[in-house]
This record gives C-alpha cells, sequence and structure tokens, in this order.
C-alpha cells in the first residue's frame, strides 16, 4: 500500500494526514455486459480515478483505501454523457467537458426546480477485494426498511 502524507496548519498546531492508496487497483477494471449501456470501465491510478461507459467519460475524482473498504469522492462529471436523457425530454445539451460537482448540480437544481444532492452524491464508500484478475466492489442499501447487497464484479483489462 502506498501512503500519501498532507501536513496542514492550523491555529498554529501542524497536523499530518495520513491517506491509504492500494497499488494493487490501480490500472483498469472494467464489467462485462452484452448490453452496451451497461458497459462501465474504472481507471485507478495512485489516488485517482475515472468511471467510464459505452458513450465515453462519466464522472472522475480521487479515493482512499482503508481495511477493504474503498471511498471515492466524485469531483467531477462529464457533460455530455446526459445528452441523450436531455434530447428525449427536450431540454437543452450540455458542453462536452468536465463540470464540477457543483456546477452540475447547480444546473439539474435549475433545470428540475428541486435541489439534486440526493442524486449528485460525491461520496461513495464500498467494500472491495482483489483477485487475480478481479476486482470486487459491494454496496449495501437500505431501501423501506430492508437491506440489499449491491455487488459488481469488474475484471482487470
Amino acid at each position: 500500500m502506498k501512503k500519501t502524507f498532507l501536513t496542514i496548519l492550523a491555529l498554529g498546531f501542524i497536523f499530518t494526514l495520513q491517506a491509504q492508496i492500494d497499488n494493487r487497483l490501480n490500472g483498469q477494471w472494467f464489467l462485462p455486459a452484452d448490453i452496451p449501456i451497461l458497459q462501465v470501465e474504472y481507471n485507478f491510478n495512485n489516488g485517482h480515478f475515472e468511471i467510464s461507459g459505452s458513450d465515453g467519460p462519466q464522472s472522475r475524482g480521487t479515493y482512499t483505501t482503508s481495511s477493504g473498504t474503498i471511498t471515492l469522492n466524485t469531483t467531477h462529471y462529464f457533460g455530455g454523457m446526459y445528452n441523450s436523457v436531455l434530447d428525449i425530454w427536450e431540454l437543452p445539451s450540455l458542453e462536452e467537458r468536465w463540470y464540477t460537482a457543483e456546477e452540475i448540480r447547480a444546473i439539474f437544481t435549475e433545470l428540475y426546480f428541486v435541489d439534486m444532492d440526493t442524486l449528485f452524491n460525491t461520496i461513495a464508500v464500498f467494500n472491495y477485494s482483489i483477485g487475480t484478475n478481479t476486482l470486487t466492489l459491494t454496496h449495501l442499501v437500505e431501501l423501506d426498511g430492508e437491506t440489499f447487497r449491491l455487488e459488481a464484479i469488474l475484471q482487470r483489462r
């Protein structure tokens, strides 16, 4: 594991925060799917990630790992990935560029007149395990009092 150190000077004290990065994640991982819309690729690189789908880039940001848990902090969304849906609803298209999470939230809040914080939750936490050529991401979701286990098994490219 690679450890990244960040030193912060606050109120006259020096604090060192330690973020762990599991180097075994480095590289490209894809979710095999027969249906193109379900094809997803994760690219991990020393604490940074980018997620792409069959239509191109979707999101990117940073990640940390600790004891079999990966925390993804999405900082940017690619505008072009929303255009097919926006076209269906006859809404204006977005530019083919990276938008910050704050920008994309503001755009969709204005378009739909509702708060989009839930849809654009920038922090995602998964349990993970790495096999020879597989990466398993697991997430527990509670819905109406029931807990569901979501699991994705990705393959190394």
